[in-house]
């Protein structure tokens, strides 16, 4: 399956940055959107859309950004499960998210 070339991955990618800096501000709008979250201020359906999806999963893959980064994306993919079958666990994500976040942030 053919990257999206508009993933949020590739327009940060394509400023010519080092793979550091793409992580960095990948992680403060990850950290943006789990704050959104925690406060009610976004759903998990749009953080899916704007972030958490398949299609910059991949991008971020494709691109070998940082395993912290992709662990990210992965706890994010999962919150509508989450949501669903158990949500008594969604502090539980948004914690370990915005713990991986801030590794990022810290590490770039």
């Amino acid at each position: 399956m053919p990257v999206d070339s508009t993933t949020v991955v590739d327009a940060l990618a394509g400023t010519s940055a080092p793979n550091r800096e793409v992580e960095r501000k990948l992680a403060e709008l990850a950290l943006g959107i789990v704050c959104a979250l925690e406060e009610l201020q976004t759903s998990v359906e749009q953080a899916e859309r704007d972030l958490f999806n398949l299609e910059t999963y991949n991008a971020a893959k494709s691109r070998r950004l940082g395993p912290d980064l992709i662990e990210l994306l992965e706890w994010g993919m999962e919150l509508e499960n989450v949501q669903d079958l158990a949500p008594e666990g969604l502090s539980e994500s948004y914690e370990k998210m915005k713990l991986l976040a801030r590794r990022v942030i810290l590490n770039s």
